[in-house]
């Protein structure tokens, strides 16, 4: 039986949700999170060797007007606030981090994001 409550992470992800979904962004999970969270979701008895902190999450931007844009709905709501040691980061109630890393037409010639 699934449990009914969630873990901070799977709070963090209904946030980014809300806000990719308010600006019509698609965004996918990425790294050990997807994984972790995955495994949460079907209720598993497996063992993490390794486990993440933070939260990677994709999102599909056409420029950084966009990418602006999500940032900024995330920073409104009450538990996000900014990491000031690394740009694409923001922090879950304080303590979690989430990279959030733009793709798709926003990268350049040569498909790069600087």
């Amino acid at each position: 039986m699934r449990r009914q409550e969630l873990n901070d992470k799977e709070q963090l992800l209904l946030l980014v949700n809300k806000c990719a979904s308010k600006l019509g962004i698609s965004f996918l999970v990425v790294g050990a999170a997807a994984r972790d969270l995955l495994i949460d979701m079907q209720d598993q008895k497996i063992p993490l060797l390794a486990s993440t902190f933070d939260v990677d999450v994709g999102c599909r931007v056409y420029d950084w007007t966009a990418y602006k844009n999500l940032c900024a709905c995330l920073l409104k709501q009450e538990e996000m606030s900014k990491d000031t040691g690394m740009v694409h980061r923001l922090l879950f109630r304080g303590r979690i981090p989430l990279d959030l890393l733009p793709f798709g037409m926003i990268a350049g010639d040569g498909q790069s994001i600087t």
